[in-house]
């Protein structure tokens, strides 16, 4: 059975509250008491459910690893939980993972950011490097960053 996972204050005592609506699982817990995982650890001790394939496969994994990457599933299944935005949380997880690839990268090679800015920075359509600075055009995410100092090693490679 599918379970939706929705943080705030079950009246009374409850850590937290489980409920079948529609064919769902719906769980609500107070994250003051309970983190996202032990919210599933719960469920999963009473029921047999699915967030989907790819949630399932955090939870298996939060459940064997005590470390860091639970401590890092943890948070994004909270944010999950607390915005009911699961694609979106997504999408700031994977630009903060390229903002972290991009530092490092960027310490690697030596190279300080720098966003352009002033009345001809529209005209920078590519980050570029040049002179110890990573050039970023204004507006650019991390990935489309990372996407272009990439082109730039490689044909530094073919050289």
């Amino acid at each position: 059975m599918r379970a939706v996972f929705e943080q705030g204050r079950p009246s009374g005592a409850a850590l937290s509250v489980c409920r079948e609506v529609k064919g769902e699982i719906r769980v609500f817990y107070d994250p003051s008491r309970l983190s996202a995982i032990e919210a599933r650890e719960y469920l999963g001790e009473r029921a047999d459910f699915t967030e989907g394939s790819g949630f399932d496969a955090i939870r298996r994994a939060c459940q064997e690893d005590l470390g860091a990457y639970r401590e890092l599933m943890g948070a994004f299944l909270d944010r999950v939980d607390r915005s009911q935005d699961a694609a979106g949380t997504v999408q700031e997880f994977l630009r903060i993972f390229a903002l972290a690839e991009l530092h490092v990268f960027a310490e690697g090679r030596g190279l300080r950011i720098v966003r352009a800015d002033g009345p001809n920075a529209h005209l920078l359509t590519e980050a570029l490097v040049v002179d110890g600075l990573l050039l970023v055009p204004p507006g650019q995410s991390p990935q489309d960053t990372l996407r272009d100092v990439g082109a730039v090693d490689s044909a530094a490679a073919v050289r």
